[in-house]
């Protein structure tokens, strides 16, 4: 069993594991396709993960130009069929939630995912902020903005990950480049997607929602989305925050090991 990453530099995809069912794994802000590592490490199915528009200076071929949520996961259902789970962890969980309405799956696993916002004015509001937080990145530079971002209560629970997992994030963070997230953020922020609460119905594939109890929000957030999903099941973590998968990456692929092996 291979848990050494390998990249196609064609497609920029991160591939590890080569048995059981496929997942299309979607990393979330300022990360890349590699941030899986970890868990990969701890869950013995196959996972392949693109570095997503934004996050990498020749990005995934096949999304190069599709910085909306729209156009970015249609770029991706083709993956997702061959693939048939999809996994997301925060901004990627946003994709991977539109792949999922658009595509009929065997599985999806949202990690600290969100529907978006259905307040019209809400959103507009957080629009205009992430316009903001990219001219800021533009303006600050990427070190500057990496700085402030792991003050923000959301992201210092990562501290707990282990030091070679924060080791390994912070030199996929420090790779990126300013201009590319803040064109990601203006392109798939929360603020520029719509909700897609009224789809959760039709998503009728077995779904799994991880979430730290730490991170009250997106677990509340999970609590909602799980009473509408028709097959949904939802892990909310003890003494863990916005990135279960950084901070314990075992426990998490132990449940999702288990949600895969009871795949129909």
């Amino acid at each position: 069993m291979n848990l050494h990453p390998h990249l196609d530099d064609s497609s920029l995809i991160h591939s590890w594991n080569d048995e059981g069912p496929a997942m299309l794994a979607l990393h979330g802000f300022t990360g890349g396709g590699q941030d899986f590592a970890p868990l990969a490490a701890s869950c013995s199915h196959q996972m392949h993960a693109p570095d997503l528009p934004g996050h990498r200076d020749a990005s995934f071929t096949v999304c190069k130009h599709a910085l909306s949520i729209p156009s970015l996961a249609t770029s991706l259902n083709a993956l997702a069929r061959d693939n048939r789970v999809v996994m997301g962890y925060s901004m990627g969980a946003r994709v991977a939630l539109k792949v999922a309405s658009d595509v009929p799956l065997r599985g999806l696993i949202l990690i600290s995912g969100t529907p978006g916002i259905s307040d019209e004015e809400q959103r507009a509001k957080r629009r205009v902020q992430d316009h903001e937080l990219a001219d800021h990145i533009e303006a600050v530079g990427l070190q500057q903005f990496l700085r402030e971002w792991s003050q923000k209560p959301i992201i210092a629970t990562q501290r707990r990950a282990s030091e070679d997992v924060r080791a390994a994030l912070s030199e996929t963070r420090i790779s990126r480049s300013a201009m590319g997230l803040a064109k990601a953020l203006r392109g798939y922020g929360t603020g520029s997607m719509a909700p897609l609460w009224s789809e959760l119905p039709n998503i009728s594939c077995p779904t799994l929602l991880i979430t730290g109890e730490d991170d009250p929000k997106f677990t509340q957030i999970a609590h909602q989305m799980s009473v509408k999903l028709p097959k949904a099941t939802h892990a909310s973590l003890s003494n863990l925050g916005h990135a279960p998968h950084f901070e314990a990456p075992q426990a998490v692929g132990e449940i999702i090991t288990e949600f895969l092996s009871n795949l129909p």
